[in-house]
Formats: C-alpha cells, sequence, structure tokens
C-alpha cells in the first residue's frame, strides 16, 4: 500500500493456492515440435491474520477487513499457435463474480498474430483487439483498440508500421488517448541500430504496454 522504509501494512496473512498442469508435445521422426498443447489450472485465495490495518483514507488510522480475500481462479488452454483463458475473481460474502476476464489469442509468430481480450470489473466492461501482420519479408504493421463497452467510447488506439534490414530498423506508431475533453493525439518514431540500440525506447515501452501480444524486438 505504502512505498516507504516508515509505512508498512499489516502482513500476518497466509495465501493457499492450487495448480494443475496437464503437457502434451508430440514431435515427427526428425525431432520436431508438431503438436503442443497445455491446460493450467489456477486457484487462491488469501487469509487475513489482522482484522484492522493501516487506513488509505484521509483522518481514519485503521480499518477492518474481512477474514479473507475474493476467490481467484484461471484456466488456460493452449493448442499450437492457439491460446484461450478465462480468469475470474468471486466474492464469497456476496455469492458473485467481482471481476472476470476471458481471452483468445492466434500467434504463429512475433509479426502475426490477433489477440482479442474482454474485462469485466462490476464498473466497467471493456473489449480489447489488438494484431501485427507481416506485409513482407521486411515489413509489418500492428495496432489495437481499447473500447469501453459500457459507455461506446474508444479508450486508447493504436497504429503503426515498421521496416527492418540487415543493420538497421524503424517503427513509426500513431497513438489515440481518450480524455476528459476529447482525445489526444501523439506520434513516434523509432529507429534501431542492430546490435547497438534505439533512438527512443519511449515509443517502444508505449507500444508495448497498450498491446501486451506484441514483442517485436527490432534489435
Amino acid at each position: 500500500r505504502y512505498n516507504g522504509i516508515d509505512r508498512f501494512v499489516n502482513e500476518n496473512d497466509i495465501t493457499l493456492s492450487l495448480q494443475s498442469i496437464y503437457t502434451n508435445k508430440l514431435y515427427d521422426e526428425n525431432s520436431e515440435l508438431i503438436d503442443n498443447r497445455k491446460l493450467i489450472f489456477k486457484l487462491a485465495q488469501r487469509y487475513y491474520g489482522d482484522a484492522e490495518v493501516v487506513s488509505d483514507t484521509e483522518n481514519i488510522d485503521f480499518e477492518t477487513r474481512r477474514k479473507h480475500s475474493d476467490i481467484v481462479a484461471s484456466a488456460e488452454l493452449s493448442v499450437n499457435d492457439y491460446e484461450a483463458y478465462a480468469k475470474l475473481e468471486y466474492d464469497p460474502k456476496n455469492f458473485s463474480l467481482s471481476k472476470n476476464r476471458i481471452g483468445f489469442k492466434y500467434k504463429p509468430h512475433e509479426r502475426k498474430f490477433i489477440s482479442l481480450i474482454h474485462k469485466d470489473d462490476e464498473s466497467d466492461r471493456n473489449l480489447i483487439v489488438s494484431g501485427a501482420y507481416p506485409i513482407s519479408n521486411k515489413i509489418h504493421i500492428f495496432g489495437g483498440i481499447d473500447k469501453s463497452l459500457t459507455s461506446g467510447k474508444k479508450n486508447k488506439e493504436t497504429t503503426g508500421i515498421a521496416y527492418e534490414s540487415c543493420c538497421w530498423a524503424v517503427r513509426l506508431a500513431h497513438f489515440k488517448t481518450s480524455s476528459d475533453v476529447g482525445y489526444d493525439y501523439s506520434t513516434g518514431l523509432e529507429l534501431v541500430f542492430k546490435d547497438l540500440g534505439t533512438t527512443d525506447s519511449y515509443v517502444r515501452n508505449r507500444i508495448e504496454k497498450r498491446l501486451p501480444e506484441y514483442r517485436v524486438n527490432l534489435d
């Protein structure tokens, strides 16, 4: 909750979790992987040892809390280039789902993929779509949209194009971000010299933050 050596939150807690993983891999006669399947199931809940904790509300020193957290569960299934998952947060006190996240992804390689994510945290529902596609061996395009299904407004929109050669690469990205008065627009250019570095790591970090599945290292 707090940063700094003089402020600590009560941590007399214990977390219980369960994880199960099933994998199945099939190789051909040349020892090349031709079929790869994985199923992962996770379940966790935290139990609190202190009934009161340091408050983050103004003029209140301590606040009470329940004896346990919500139950968090997830299931992930991947078959070769396809992946689907569901992550749920269940409130046992109110017998309801407080949060959920469902996603699907097709990703044969870093420069060719499509990803769809639906998020619901009770107050807002969002749909996030992102992808990349290689036009040629040297050029690929990428983009993504984060839209609120509750309000119908686009929160973020990202589009871009990248060119790569043997010694250098360049990436151009355009960002559209929702604000209180409309939208903010910005454009960034990243020039990369192989084995030397990039001229603008901020552009790369911003792209990867908006498009989590897009992990193309131009170095």
